[in-house]
């Protein structure tokens, strides 16, 4: 998976999956 797709997802369902410590990523 993308960064890109895995930052949105992470916006939508409002968890951090991958761990970057950013919701959504930064």
């Amino acid at each position: 998976m993308s960064n890109f797709i895995n930052n949105r997802i992470e916006r939508t369902i409002g968890m951090d999956l991958n761990g970057d410590g950013y919701l959504g990523g930064q």
